[in-house]
């Protein structure tokens, strides 16, 4: 029940209430890493296989959740960034999304072939990520995200003078009651 004024404010419900409020950025970021480190390498390995692609090795240990700051250390890397996203369904009844991107940085794009390979590249965080389109849970079975959308993917923009790469999107859709908040 919403309250009207400080005097009634309960930490320990507003607490508890997150599961039903907002998804846990951490805990999602956390899972796209996992997913992308145990899953990349070989969808990579499998397309360069399968369609006679030279996609570059990739170093796990260069995946990260996006920086505050990029510098020359995040290039060739993979960045994880995300925000939240309410949607009003019906009055007092909301939805809960997070608006992910998984950004392959890499220097900037200057020929045809590093637009293809970008393009390429992000086609394998594609593939990797849409296996997990109808819902996620972590292995403390909290329910991560109940749908995956995949969105438009681009190219990182011009005006960053010294880094390019691809801009991988998806929405995902938190269901309430999705536990993220909850400890096991």
């Amino acid at each position: 029940m919403p309250i009207k004024n400080i005097a009634e404010f309960d930490a320990e419900t507003a607490v508890a209430g997150l599961q039903y409020v907002d998804p846990n950025l951490v805990a999602v970021t956390d899972e796209v890493k996992k997913i992308l480190i145990a899953c990349l390498p070989p969808t990579i390995a499998e397309m360069n296989s399968s369609f006679g692609l030279n996609i570059g090795v990739l170093d796990t240990d260069k995946i990260k959740k996006a920086p505050f700051k990029l510098d020359d250390t995040y290039i060739n890397s993979i960045l994880i960034g995300a925000n939240i996203d309410t949607e009003s369904l019906a009055p007092r009844h909301f939805v809960n999304f997070s608006n992910l991107t998984i950004y392959w940085v890499g220097q900037r794009l200057q020929s045809q072939a590093q637009i293809d390979e970008a393009t390429q590249k992000g086609a394998a965080v594609r593939a990797v990520m849409n296996q997990f389109l109808t819902g996620y849970a972590d292995e403390l079975g909290r329910r991560v995200w109940s749908e995956l959308l995949p969105l438009p993917y681009a190219m990182l923009p011009e005006k960053w003078n010294a880094y390019s790469g691809i801009a991988v999107p998806f929405r995902a859709r938190h269901d309430p009651g999705h536990n993220l908040w909850k400890v096991a």
